[in-house]
């Protein structure tokens, strides 16, 4: 028996040529796309703390020589240009989702920050911040950006995606606009791994010699009530659901809801299983107020 809540997170495959699974979606009730991971590479976290809090493993939260330094800096300029954020710190800010650049914001950032580290080891809160952390274009945590952006998942990603994701995590929807800048901070991160002795000059000379390429697969947000009716098989220890879903039928639905002026749905079965669905209300639109014509009879454009 399927519980509302049960499977948020989990992302969603269809079957591809040659029983290629694809990423297609996200299990959420909002409009964020936030995947659970449950296996990531450490080399990421290692190359997160070199670049953006090197005493992480010192500081209870927050970092008394950051802060000093930004508050002279923004004391200096009249405003804020400078936070001076550790690790705990801009996990705090994504999971009070206020983005807002004032005094105000810093201490409840900081307040929050210290309990954080009261209540979790340093390696549950790295855990925490790729869980959660924003990447851009509604995706959060690094499952959902490394899914998007490279079309795999994150342990299968390359030191240059990775590299490149960290690249992007200050201002991702910045930085994909502007990739000439994108590459100026990828070279510059790259420069500092290497002059700290994190990666070796190997991995620094093939890291300036690759060049990046974003997959940009377009995820959708699946509501939980449709995963009974699309679901092949689950895999809880991945957090993972096969889908019966055909991949090229699928984006074709996408396509004509997409570009039809008026309010169709369309839901396509086979055997007992769906395999197309959409709606220019919602995926789950069909299933809402369909529920028990959808199990006995294919629905075509309404």
């Amino acid at each position: 028996m399927f519980q509302d809540n049960e499977y948020i997170g989990f992302v969603t495959y269809t079957q591809g040529k040659r029983n290629r699974k694809i990423p297609f979606g996200i299990v959420s009730q909002s409009y964020k796309q936030k995947a659970i991971v449950t296996h990531y590479s450490r080399k990421i976290r290692k190359n997160l703390i070199a670049i953006e809090d090197k005493r992480y493993f010192s500081h209870l939260g927050i970092d008394i020589k950051s802060i000093s330094r930004a508050l002279y800096m923004n004391i200096k300029a009249r405003r804020i240009i400078q936070g001076g954020s550790t690790i705990t710190q801009q996990l705090a800010r994504n999971l009070f989702e206020d983005h807002s650049i004032t005094f105000h914001r810093k201490i409840k950032e900081i307040l929050y920050a210290m309990s954080l580290e009261r209540e979790h080891t340093k390696e549950e809160i790295l855990d925490l911040y790729f869980n959660n952390i924003y990447w851009g274009k509604n995706l959060y945590g690094i499952r959902a950006a490394s899914l998007y952006y490279f079309a795999k998942e994150p342990y299968l990603l390359s030191q240059q995606e990775q590299l490149l994701l960290l690249t992007i995590l200050r201002g991702p929807n910045y930085y994909i606009r502007h990739s000439d800048l994108c590459m100026k901070r990828y070279n510059l991160l790259n420069e500092i791994l290497f002059k700290k002795g994190i990666i070796s000059k190997n991995v620094y000379q093939n890291n300036k010699m690759w060049t990046y390429n974003f997959e940009y697969n377009k995820l959708s947000i699946i509501p939980p009530s449709v995963i009974p009716y699309i679901t092949k098989s689950i895999n809880n220890k991945k957090s993972s659901i096969l889908t019966s879903l055909n991949f090229d039928l699928q984006n074709f639905i996408n396509y004509t809801i997409e570009k039809s002026p008026y309010p169709i749905s369309i839901v396509i079965l086979q055997d007992g299983k769906i395999i197309g669905i959409n709606s220019k209300y919602g995926i789950d639109y069909p299933l809402t107020f369909h529920s028990v014509s959808i199990q006995q009879t294919p629905y075509f454009p309404l």
